[in-house]
């Protein structure tokens, strides 16, 4: 997820960012937004579990959170 944000000319993309319990794949620092890779094999069956995450960080944090899956990350490239 790193590698795409940064060849996406993001310049300041931080890795595993820890919010409250949870993290994030991804943060852009200047733009504030989140991002994370959600691939068949880790995030099977999460989907109400990633709901209610990203639904926390937005009103914890000010923090959207944008998912992409591995397949439209390779569309991407």
């Amino acid at each position: 997820m790193v590698d795409f944000l940064v060849n996406a000319g993001f310049d300041i993309v931080i890795p595993e960012v820890q919010f409250g319990g949870f993290s994030v794949d991804a943060l852009l620092a200047d733009e504030w937004v989140a991002f994370e890779a959600d691939g068949e094999y880790w995030h099977r069956n999460r989907q109400e579990n990633d709901i209610a995450r990203d639904e926390y960080l937005l009103k914890e944090f000010n923090l959207p959170v944008i998912r992409l899956t591995q397949v439209e990350i390779g569309e991407l490239v």
